[in-house]
């Protein structure tokens, strides 16, 4: 087994980070899927951009990003303490079950712990039991008393504009 190794992004992963976030768009398949052009310019000026406080964590194996995690720290949090909220934890295809996952997570989960977290908080796909089985065999627990809402697209732009 290839050892993998686990950091935050750096400038010169710039393009197996978009490879990598290009996949995230395959897996999820909605709409159009971006050209890898689109994905450099979203990745530069959105989630590298001056307004993103957005952390990637990425496993490397040979140069290569394999798997990653968007985060980012949130305030304000119960107890006078921020939370981690992940965004995307994602395994290319080839490289699953083979720990990148629990090491991204594990990673993370330090990352909170360094930085006054007291919680890392993230979301499921009800219709991804791979994610599901994965997440409970970590630990994590699922909230019954959450409710994740989502406002997009037309209704977006209509409640924005009432």
């Amino acid at each position: 087994m290839t050892k993998f190794t686990i950091h935050l992004y750096e400038d010169r992963y710039f393009e197996t980070t978009c490879w990598l976030f290009n996949s995230v768009s395959e897996f999820y398949q909605i709409g159009e899927l971006p050209t890898l052009a689109q994905t450099r310019e979203y990745v530069q000026n959105q989630v590298l951009g001056n307004d993103s406080d957005v952390k990637i964590a990425l496993a490397i194996e040979a140069n290569k990003a394999i798997g990653a995690a968007t985060f980012s720290v949130m305030y304000p949090s119960p107890k006078s303490k921020a939370q981690l909220y992940i965004k995307e934890l994602f395994i290319d295809a080839a490289h699953r079950n083979r720990g990148a996952g629990r090491a991204l997570m594990k990673f993370v989960a330090r990352y909170a712990l360094d930085h006054g977290c007291n919680r890392m908080d993230w979301s499921a796909e009800k219709t991804n039991p791979t994610a599901v089985e994965f997440y409970n065999a970590i630990g994590a627990k699922p909230l019954s008393y959450k409710i994740y809402y989502r406002i997009a697209d037309e209704d977006l732009e209509s409640f924005a504009n009432e």
